[in-house]
C-alpha cells in the first residue's frame, strides 16, 4: 500500500517529528510505500510581516493547496494520513 504521511514541522526538533519518524519507519519496515509531504514553521521569520504571513496561510495556503493537488495526481498514494 502507498500511504502519504502529511506533517507541519514547528522549526525545532520537537517529540511530534519523533513520532512521524517512527511511523514512517514501521510503515516502510512492513513493506508499505511511503511518502510525506512536509511544511515548516520555520520557513516564517519572526517579523511583523512573517507573522502575518504565517496567520493568514495558516487559514487558508493556495500554494500549499496547489502542491497536494499535484503529490495526489502524480503520487496516487493509496491512504493520506496526519499522523499526530
Amino acid at each position: 500500500m502507498h500511504i502519504c504521511l502529511i506533517h507541519n514541522e514547528y522549526g525545532k526538533p520537537s517529540g511530534e517529528e519523533a513520532v512521524v519518524r517512527s511511523i514512517h519507519q514501521l510503515l516502510t519496515a512492513h513493506g508499505h510505500r511511503v511518502s510525506s509531504m512536509t511544511r515548516s514553521s520555520a520557513e516564517f521569520d519572526g517579523s511583523r510581516l512573517g507573522k502575518a504571513g504565517a496567520f493568514f496561510t495558516g487559514i487558508y495556503n493556495p500554494y500549499s493547496r496547489a502542491a497536494f493537488r499535484r503529490m495526489l495526481r502524480d503520487d496516487r498514494p493509496d491512504l493520506v494520513r496526519r499522523p499526530c
